[in-house]
């Protein structure tokens, strides 16, 4: 209820006229008294408050209307402790929906109430109380807090609760009595509040209560204070209470003649009354009372006790007051009652005590039994018997040391969560006097009980409704087939339905997933189910369970199970229309079990009828009787036996042709194993006619084929004998045969009827089609492509055969368009021939030719953006209009799939066809996004695709993967499904999006959806986040993608078109939507990183995109331009595994190249590769070849990924196979031309990949080439695909091995996700490993793996895995795990990684005997500044161990990506001072928030992204709008430990994604990870990094040999040749030494790095031309310590000590004469010791004015070239201000020669 604009109006005007008229001020009116408790106040005297703002009346009570106290809507009012001066309350009100002045208002209701609300006016109005608590205390507070309005929850309405000590000062809040919404529920809601005030405001003069809210965002609504009381009790007066008693409670053996005493806590009046007495035996009983100081009260019982009987006394507390004075009288709170029994002289024995005590639960399953007698007991067979809810009734050893106590020893364990009941037999129990039990003693127990542990579902349905706890099974029913989010589960014991609520968030799952499901059970109508749900967990993929074939009459306790009945179909009604429900039932004699189709599975039960035989496979349910529901229409199978259809011929038909097979279809689908020369007969005159039997599947059609014409004009018969069954084995009822009479012999050829394209036709589209039709059918072996022959300039043009029976037409498809302005010739082969094998007689040719090709324009465009429509910016209309701004001629709005809403998908629409117009084209599209599996845009599409089931999304279709679920659609069988419809008439299109992050299932090949998946991006991004992935571009192509290059921005941000150069180019002829699409789909695109750049391609006439014949040639028409004229360096032509088949060097902006080339058979592809002056590539799509086989070796790879003479390898050769059917080569294995074992056969099958796996044993080190081939793939194949080679160097170095595990689903570990990371630890000389299965000791044997890293797992290592690890770390290995955040978005598992990371830390704890002080946190770290554009994408700059582990040294940022944070050992804050840990990475602790709504703030800080209240959350009351506390923490995100005793070391990262993938190792993004990820190695393996000397740094015992040679190292000193003095490479110089630092090119800013500068380098050792060097990949690896103190002082060398290796690298000084000169570059120069060479680059000068036998003195850096050692100058006579290197001392004079002529 928001003060509308109208009220607001007359307010001002009625203020503006108030002071017009100088009104005098309304005084407000107050009862401030403090009140006495207790107090109350519930509004039913409507008389308390009759004029506005006048509390007068009111006792102790005041409102005030918050003026000012906030100017924030929807402030927490408990942020808000100073007071208000406004007294406010409005009188007489009726109609809270109505009244809409805020403040404080009094309503006259039935029930009347004042009431809150805030408004533009009253910012937070409260309700202060004013009361005494003097010689009070436990003062209690309650109030209701009532909805007043009946309409609709429009606002947050949030109250607080605060109190003060006296009348001035701050409040403070009162936490408990906070509401965070009094009006979310239902209108006129009411709710209670009660509370207990601190206890300083015990015993005070004055406390003021203050009940406030605030002003909400929304139309605020009014709340109620109600039903007011204030208590509290008197200090230091309790009631009085018994403390003793004789006999105590519960007293045995009781003397006969015995009297009672009570004892109470104080004085106490009591007389008789107060006490009863009664026994068993003797009765009631009357007594005398006596009392000693009015405490102790004494009872003498009339009469004396019976023997053995059991007495009960009562003190009645009304009856009972104490004795104080100073105020009322207080009785006893509760009666007090206590028994005792008498002495007994000979009692029957008794139970005194059982182990577990009766009702125990969490009893351990192993825990023993015992049981106490009163006396010794002999216990005869049988007395005593065990039974267990699940683990049934148990035998037992019963035994006794005194006869007394007898241990219960069971048979076998107990299972957990279980009831047990133990029972002793009475009859079979004495004592030594014969007496017996006087009865059965029972006793029950519970076993150990742990919630979150998972029971089996056995266990948990025998506990039944009420039980608590966690289950694992498969799935067997997804959410939104039974209700929209229910699903059942299913173990090895049993099956459960679980009923979540509709706003419950579930995890995507397919089909047999493993998940977890916590809840409470409960019965519905009989049916056991999980209702609540607490939580769902997903665990792991699997399998769907077999279903349990019961019989009908046995379905009530498979109850939850995947069961299968069959039997007698009873349909009640007529099965309505799928979409409703239905019940029938089935009965196979055993029982009638009830089957219930419900509507959601859209099951259609029309085609069955009454009384048929029927299998349903479905879940064990029950709704009052049992039931079962099948899941999808497969659940159910026709049992009726199949039915011919029709046959040909007909039956009873003449006239047939004696030519044609024999034909019977079938009303169902049939085995084809079952239809056999025995059970497809044709019977003739002459007997059984012979013939061969065959199956069409897609129509369901038996064929019999006869081996020779039938006779003419004769009768034959066909028989289908029972043998005969359909695809579920059901056979036909009877045998089917039928009889036919042959027509006359035919002996007439066939002729053409029709031609399409006509001959001589002009104009023909480039996509039609050849059709011929004839005058009769034709016969089999006339039915290919041998006998119809289409040709073009380039040869035969390959094209898709086709034949229509029924009009006798045969259809060729060209496989890519035809060429335009192009003839073409059609022939039709004499010998083609009809059923009776009558041919043509002469080809039958005739030519047309195609259209006149239109003239194709260049268009550029970007197609992959994003909007905040998902996790973008801006909106789809904003984006297009930037774009188009930026010169887009098209533009792709494609949001993430998941994310979009139906009227978002429907705006971004509008927004297209908005700005869609003759300069400008739109598309709308989507980006599918698999968190596992691969991004993927389709453009132009009617709905989208979604990775998870998005509620009350119209538009969306839930595809949970790539590939095809069992009941769920897979994506890629969605994108060609009827459900994918394209939006018009344009058609859609498909492209993978930014390869190399995620690849798809490694490229795994889906031909089915060749025909839409058309592009790849080769390139994505703007900036730093940009990735030109060639590599994985040749790779799809390779696997037999056809795919067409693109380059976008894949913009998030509102800078589109701005944020980068690059573009996607498109070749059409006009600039509309159709056009687009069309070139898109052909693939005419290539892909460029210059925003204007145009090139295209035609091979053999036709465009880029295409495949064309393979006539042995290939003429290439390649044209270039960049209308800025910058310049073309290299034009590239590359073909299979990414090979340059040729190339030619240009230095021009436009270029026309028509290279020709000879080929291979087989498919091939070729695309164009330019390189620009500055770097831009722009890349074109290929053309492909077409072949009838393509098989090739895609992939070779090694492991571990050195090769050492030390260790064997294994190599791994893909071979792929791109054709229909599979195939079959024999692959060998290479090491420079030497074959390694023996060839190992591979069949791959159809479209699909196969793997030959060699092991190579290295002997000799150096450079070797494996080469991995075959040579026997079948005829028509392309051979230069049929080998791959790898180049390696064997060392017989002792090499650190790594082991990665990718065994356990690991995050990024699959196919080349990790290659970056694996790559870089290679260069560096670490040996890398990948383990594929589970972890044995074998596998981490410490003497051979010095480090296991474990990315985020799938799935759990076993306890024998766990202790496999621990004792690896214990015998010092190392460990580095890297974790998730818990957010369950995107991996439907995150939210139990820490869980199974943990149990790995504490099974090292227990193994190693230390404490390992950190575990990984179950949440997910944000900051809301320092990121990638993400707030989960958090980038880390503190790194506060790096000084003591090297580990952040040169390190500016990291960057990180759903990531966990770290805790300490009890999951609680981890510190700088928790012992035993270093952390490694840790936040920040920046003040503010990020942007509305969220307020996201701006230090790093951690959340409960899955929502289970599992994490620890730092600095909790850091949140919105607060400053930042006191004793805040920074959030770590990497911690290690370093193990005593030999163990090893561990490091805990947060993160799984970043470290590892490709977006660590990108060049130039100014981040460090790779840095990161080197130091964290090193440190591991014991070698951290640590600060040497120069000297230290190139030692080396050998020349150009470097000791540190691949490994990083970190050197400190002074620059003595600046940057970009010799371009990227500077030189720096410490005490010991100097050495030449080798930067990449741009990344450093020269100003910063000049002579004299004092700097860090941390880098990679490397030899070049034999100059040792330290090469780094970002420039933060270089870092400024100190600013320039000048100039470097050169060390003097004799010209000989200049020249030696051992002194490369100083800046040096010699002096000496010049000896010789070589050009204007080089001389050399001599002092006498020896000569040493000078080398001047050309970009520094020229030696022109220097002379031989000059005395020079040269400065320079002593290195080393290809020509060997010299002294490199920085600068002679050409840099000014820069102090010249050659300082000419004297010149060598000239001398000149007189001329003599000799006269004639």
């Amino acid at each position: 209820m928001k003060l509308q604009t109208r009220f607001w109006n007359l307010l001002v005007i009625f203020a503006l006229a108030a002071s017009a008229l100088a009104l005098p001020a309304h005084s407000a009116s107050a009862n401030n008294t403090a009140q006495t408790l207790p107090f109350s106040q519930n509004w039913t005297d409507i008389g308390l408050i009759t004029v506005s703002d006048d509390w007068s009346v009111v006792p102790g009570i005041m409102g005030y209307r918050g003026d000012d106290l906030t100017t924030t809507t929807g402030t927490d009012p408990q942020t808000i402790l100073t007071e208000s001066t406004v007294v406010d309350v409005n009188a007489n009100q009726t109609d809270p929906n109505t009244y809409t002045t805020g403040g404080l208002t009094e309503f006259h209701l039935t029930d009347p109430v004042v009431a809150l609300a805030g408004s533009g006016t009253a910012d937070a109005p409260y309700m202060q109380i004013a009361f005494t608590t003097t010689g009070l205390e436990t003062i209690q507070v309650n109030y209701n807090l009532r909805d007043l309005e009946s309409g609709p929850d429009n606002a947050v309405q949030q109250v607080a609760l605060q109190y003060r000590i006296g009348s001035t000062g701050l409040f403070t809040n009162i936490p408990a009595g906070y509401i965070a919404d009094a009006t979310i529920g239902a209108a006129t809601m009411s709710t209670a509040v009660s509370v207990t005030l601190p206890a300083d405001a015990n015993n005070q003069l004055i406390v003021q209560l203050r009940i406030m809210t605030t002003n909400a965002i929304g139309n605020d609504e009014w709340v109620g204070i109600d039903d007011i009381s204030i208590t509290g009790t008197l200090i230091g007066d309790p009631a009085p209470y018994v403390t003793a008693t004789t006999p105590v409670n519960g007293a045995t053996a009781v003397a006969l003649a015995s009297d009672l005493s009570v004892t109470f806590s104080e004085p106490v009046a009591a007389s008789a009354a107060a006490f009863t007495l009664s026994c068993a035996t003797s009765g009631t009983h009357t007594f005398a009372l006596s009392n000693v100081g009015d405490t102790t009260f004494t009872l003498n019982p009339d009469v004396d006790f019976s023997q053995g009987e059991l007495c009960t006394a009562t003190v009645l507390a009304a009856q009972v007051t104490d004795l104080d004075t100073a105020d009322p009288a207080d009785n006893m709170a509760a009666d007090y009652v206590f028994t005792f029994t008498t002495y007994l002289s000979n009692p029957a024995p008794t139970v005194l005590s059982t182990v577990p005590a009766a009702g125990a639960t969490g009893v351990a399953v192993a825990d023993p039994l015992s049981v106490t007698f009163s006396e010794a007991v002999t216990l005869a067979a049988g007395a005593v018997s065990l039974s267990c809810a699940y683990s049934g009734l148990h035998t037992a050893a019963v035994s006794s040391a005194d006869n007394i106590t007898y241990s219960i020893d069971p048979d076998v364990a107990f299972t957990e969560s279980e009831r047990c009941t133990v029972t002793l037999e009475s009859t079979l129990i004495t004592d030594s006097s014969a007496q017996q039990l006087a009865e059965d003693y029972i006793w029950s127990f519970t076993t150990y009980y742990n919630p979150d542990a998972v029971t089996p579902i056995a266990v948990a349905r025998a506990a039944g409704a009420g039980w608590t706890g966690t289950v694992q099974g498969n799935v067997t029913v997804l959410p939104g087939l039974f209700a929209a989010k229910s699903f059942s589960v299913q173990d090895a014991t049993g099956g459960l339905y679980a009923y979540p609520s509709a706003s419950f968030t579930l995890p995507p799952m397919v089909l047999g997933d493993v998940v977890q499901v916590k809840g409470t059970i409960k019965n519905y109508n009989g049916l056991l189910e999980f209702d609540p749900v607490a939580a769902v967990n997903w665990v792991s993929t699997g399998t769907v369970p077999t279903p349990e074939i019961v019989t009908t009459g046995s379905v009530a306790p498979t109850q939850g199970k995947l069961i299968q009945v069959q039997g007698t179909l009873h349909l009640p009604t007529t099965p309505p229309a799928p979409g409703t429900n239905y019940t029938f039932s089935v009965d196979d004699g055993s029982g009638v079990v009830q089957g219930y189709a419900y509507r959601l599975t859209n099951i259609d039960m029309r085609g069955f009828t009454e009384g048929q035989q029927i299998r349903i496979t479905g879940i064990s349910m029950a709704y009052n009787v049992p039931q079962i529901q099948p899941r999808t229409q497969a659940d159910l199978v026709d049992l009726r036996a199949p039915l011919v259809l029709s046959t040909v011929p007909a039956a009873d038909a003449t006239g047939a042709s004696p030519y044609m097979p024999v034909t019977a279809t079938f009303n169902k689908a049939l085995n084809p194993a079952t239809l056999t020369a025995s059970s497809f007969t044709l019977t003739g005159p002459s007997g059984a006619v012979s013939g061969a039997v065959s199956y069409l599947a897609g129509t369901q059609t038996a064929v019999f084929t006869p081996a020779a014409a039938l006779a003419p004009q004769t009768l034959y018969t066909a028989e289908l004998t029972t043998a005969v069954t359909d695809s579920y084995g059901v056979p036909l009822a009877t045998a089917y045969s039928w009889s036919f009479t042959t027509g006359d012999a035919d002996s007439v050829p066939p002729t053409i009827l029709t031609r399409a394209p006509a001959p001589s036709a002009v104009d023909v589209p480039v996509s039609a089609q050849v059709v011929v039709t004839f005058s009769e059918a034709l016969g089999t072996g006339s039915l290919n492509l041998a006998h119809f022959v289409l040709t073009g300039p380039y040869g035969v043009v390959p094209a898709a055969f086709g034949y229509d029976p029924v009009t006798f037409a045969v259809t060729l498809t060209p496989l890519s368009s035809l060429l335009y302005s192009t003839p073409y010739s059609m022939t039709v082969t004499a010998s083609t021939s009809d059923f009776a094998g009558n041919p043509l007689g002469a080809d039958d040719v005739w030519t047309f030719t195609t259209i006149a090709e239109p003239e194709m324009q260049t268009y550029f465009g970007d197609l992959h953006n994003h909007t905040s429509y998902s996790d973008g910016s801006g909106t789809p209309a904003e984006a297009l209009a930037a774009g188009k701004a930026a010169g887009f001629d098209f533009m792709a709005i494609s949001d993430h799939s998941y994310a979009i809403s139906d009227s978002e998908w429907a705006d971004t629409l509008s927004a297209v066809n908005a700005a869609t117009g003759s300069d400008f084209v739109g598309l709308r599209g989507f980006e599918y996004t698999q968190g596992a599996e691969g991004h993927i845009n389709v453009w132009n599409s009617e709905r989208h695709a979604t990775r998870t089931n998005v509620p009350g999304c119209t538009y969306c279709d839930y595809t949970p993967n790539l590939e095809a679920g069992t009941t769920v659609t897979g994506f890629y069988p969605w994108l060609v499904s009827s459900v994918n419809t394209p939006l018009d008439a344009a058609g859609e299109v498909m492209q993978f999006n930014h390869p190399g992050w995620i690849n798809f299932n490694d490229w795994f090949y889906h031909p089915e959806v060749s025909g839409i998946a058309r592009l790849e991006e080769i390139g994505n991004g703007s900036g730093s986040s940009y990735v030109f992935s060639e590599a994985e571009f040749i790779r799809s192509l390779d696997y037999g993608w056809k795919l067409g290059a693109t380059n976008n921005a894949d913009t998030h941000s509102t800078y589109w078109g701005l944020n980068t150069d690059h573009r996607t180019g498109v070749l059409m002829p006009e600039l509309t939507k159709t056009a687009l699409l069309e070139a898109l789909r052909q693939r005419r695109t290539f892909a460029s990183e210059d925003k204007n750049f145009t090139l295209s391609m035609k091979a053999n006439g036709a465009w880029m995109g295409s495949e064309i014949a393979n006539t042995g040639s290939i003429q290439f028409d390649i044209h270039g331009s960049d209308p800025d004229a910058e310049l073309t360096s290299l034009v590239q032509l590359i073909t299979d595994q990414g090979k340059v088949v040729t190339s030619t060097t240009l230095g021009t902006a436009s270029f026309a190249w028509q290279p020709s080339l000879t080929i291979t058979t087989g498919v091939h592809y070729f695309y164009v590769k330019v390189t620009q002056a500055d770097g831009d590539y722009i890349v074109t799509s290929p053309v492909w070849t077409l072949g009838s086989e393509d098989i090739a070796i895609t992939d070779l790879t090694i492991q571990p990924t050195i090769p050492t003479t030390n260790n064997p390898s294994l190599l791994s050769v893909r071979v792929t196979n791109r054709v229909a059917e599979s195939r079959t080569v024999n692959v060998t294995l290479e090491v420079n031309s030497i074959q390694v074992g023996v060839a190992i056969p591979v069949t791959v099958q159809a479209n699909a990949d196969g793997y030959a796996l060699f092991n190579w044993q290295p002997t000799v080190t150096g450079d070797v080439t494996i080469t991995a081939q075959f040579e026997d793939a079948p005829a028509g194949d392309n051979p230069d695909d049929n080998s791959l080679s790898l180049d390696l160097t064997v060392t017989d170095e002792l090499l650190p091995l790594i082991l990665i595990d990718a065994g356990h689903g690991n995050l990024n570990t699959a196919a080349n996700e990790m290659k970056a990371f694996i790559d870089d630890l290679s260069a560096h000389h670490y040996n890398v490993l990948k383990n594929l299965d589970a972890l044995t000791a074998a596998d981490l044997n410490p003497a051979v793996v010095k480090l296991l890293i474990i990315t985020a797992p799938e799935t759990a290592y076993t306890t024998d895995e766990q202790t496999a690890i621990a004792n690896y770390v214990d015998a010092g290995g190392s460990l580095w795990m890297g974790g998730l955040a818990d957010y369950t978005g995107k991996v439907a598992w995150a939210s139990t990684v820490a869980d199974r990371e943990n149990a790995i830390l504490d099974r090292i704890a227990a193994v190693t005997g230390q404490t390992v002080n950190m575990r990984m946190n179950d949440d997910e770290v944000i900051d809301a500044n320092s990121n990638n554009g993400y707030v989960f994408g958090v980038i880390w700059g503190d790194f506060p161990s790096a000084d003591t582990t090297g580990i952040g040294v040169n390190v500016e940022q990291v960057s990180t990506w759903s990531l966990n944070s770290i805790v300490d050992g009890n999951k609680q804050a981890l510190t700088a001072d928790d012992a035993g840990v270093s952390i490694i990475m840790q936040g920040d602790l920046d003040a503010g928030y990020g942007a509305a709504p969220w307020y996201d703030p701006n230090h790093t800080t951690n959340e409960d992204a899955d929502g289970q209240n599992d994490a620890f959350i730092y600095n909790p009351t850091w949140v919105y709008p607060a400053t930042q506390p006191a004793d805040a923490v920074p959030v770590p995100g990497a911690a290690a430990v370093e193990l005593a005793d030999g163990a090893g070391r561990i490091m805990l990262y947060g993160d799984s994604n970043d470290p590892f993938t490709i977006f660590a190792y990108t060049a130039g993004d100014g981040k460090q990870n790779e840095l990161f990820n080197l130091q964290s190695v090193m440190w591991l393996l014991g070698d951290q990094l640590q600060k040497s000397t120069v000297a230290e740094a190139r030692a080396q015992a050998a020349d150009d040999v470097p000791d540190n040679l691949n490994k990083l190292v970190w050197v400190e000193g002074e620059i003595t040749a600046a940057y970009g003095e010799f371009f990227n490479v500077l030189y720096v110089e410490d005490e010991t030494g100097g050495i030449t630092v080798h930067a990449p090119a741009g990344d450093i800013d020269p100003a910063a790095f000049t002579r004299g500068t004092h700097v860090r380098v941390v880098g990679t050792v490397d030899i070049y031309n034999g100059d040792t060097e330290i090469q780094f990949f970002e420039a933060e690896m270089v870092q400024v310590i100190a600013p320039s103190t000048g100039e470097p002082v050169p060390t003097a060398f004799t010209t000989l000590q200049a020249s030696l290796e051992a002194n490369e690298g100083w800046l040096s000084v010699v002096t000496g004469r010049v000896t010789s000169k070589v050009g204007l570059d080089t001389f050399f120069v001599d002092d006498g010791s020896g000569p040493v060479r000078v080398f001047l680059d050309g970009y520094n000068g020229n030696f022109a004015d220097i002379r031989v036998n000059d005395t020079v003195q040269v400065t320079g850096l002593a290195s080393e070239d290809g020509d060997g050692q010299r002294i490199r100058v920085r600068n002679h006579n050409f840099h000014v201000g820069i102090p010249d290197d050659v300082i000419v001392t004297g010149h060598t004079p000239l001398i000149y020669l007189p001329i003599i002529g000799r006269g004639n």
